[in-house]
């Protein structure tokens, strides 16, 4: 969380705003918030098939809630008054958490807990995506996308973890 040097903002066509160092608000409440992604995985191999729909149960369910929050952010984005790009493109990938959230709860529940994780999975990494590109087009700051950076890291292994736990046992 040390404020480093960037090579971004030195690069032609990309508009890299603000600080690069994390505030301490932001990086104490995110890194807190990777919390219910740890546990229920960790705890999924230390218990070893004990509780494991349980478990599971609340990777997907955190894993939801915490998709549709990102999505929340992007629709902020696309509403905030300075930035005139309300458009079919960015709306999509404001509501397209939330439904992928929706869509892997479905699945946990009536077909079977992996592809509810994997569906999780491509949802992180697409919103990951999605805030690289905010950052290089200048839409959001450089500490947030180096926050959004460590937070996706977070969830994708945990959900890793989970998914590999709940594939070979």
């Amino acid at each position: 969380m040390i404020d480093q040097p960037s090579n971004l903002s030195k690069s032609p066509g990309i508009k890299t705003t603000g600080p690069s160092t994390i505030p301490l608000p932001a990086a104490v409440l995110g890194f807190a918030g990777l919390i219910p992604f740890v546990v229920p995985a960790a705890t999924l191999w230390i218990l070893s098939g004990q509780y494991q729909f349980e478990l599971a149960t609340a990777l997907v369910a955190y894993g939801a809630v915490i998709l549709s929050f990102l999505g929340g952010i992007r629709w902020g984005l696309c509403v905030h008054p300075n930035d005139h790009r309300i458009n079919w493109t960015e709306l999509n990938f404001s509501v397209l958490p939330s439904l992928i959230g929706w869509a892997a709860l479905l699945l946990h529940w009536l077909i079977n807990q992996p592809i509810a994780l994997i569906l999780l999975l491509g949802g992180f990494v697409l919103q990951y995506h999605r805030d690289r590109q905010a950052m290089l087009n200048g839409r959001i700051d450089r500490w947030f996308a180096r926050l959004r950076f460590y937070l996706s890291c977070g969830a994708i292994l945990s959900l890793l973890a989970g998914l590999v736990h709940l594939l070979i046992t």
